[in-house]
Order: C-alpha cells, then structure tokens, then sequence
C-alpha cells in the first residue's frame, strides 16, 4: 500500500480520484478530526463512528474507577473508485 501524495503516481483515472478523495478527507482531519466525524457520518448510512481519542476522568470501568481514559476505538473504511 502506498501512501497519500499531492503528487499522483498512478496513471489509471480511478485511482487519482481515490488518491484526491483521501487527500481531501485527511486535510478535513487536520483542520478539525470532529468535522471529518460529521462527513463520514453523514457519507455512511447507521454508522456511528467517532473519530480521534476521546479523553475521560473517573470513568466507572466495571468494579473500579480510574483516575483518566484515554481511548481510540478502531475504524477501518475501504474505497473502491470505479
């Protein structure tokens, strides 16, 4: 797999649209990674997808209560331009 360029090595018109798109989707990220949340929401139909860490104090976790959370849930979204 290789990595998401502002200079396009592919020659197939397909995969420049998958590479824009990405480019694209990383710089909404960037610029505010809830904005990018909304996007895809709205992209993907019953999705419930949170994007970035989410930071929580004394968070009742089963029979104990730790000081601070930091979590990361996974997410994982393949494109296929055609």
């Amino acid at each position: 797999m290789t990595a998401i360029s502002h200079f396009q090595t592919y020659s197939q018109r397909e995969n420049h649209v998958t590479n824009n798109t990405m480019l694209m989707l990383r710089h909404v990220y960037r610029t505010s990674p809830i904005l990018l949340e909304n996007v895809l929401q709205a992209l993907l139909e019953n999705a419930d997808i949170e994007i970035g860490p989410r930071f929580k104090q004394q968070s009742v976790a089963g029979h104990s209560v730790p000081d601070a959370v930091l979590s990361q849930f996974a997410l994982h979204i393949y494109v296929d331009a055609k």
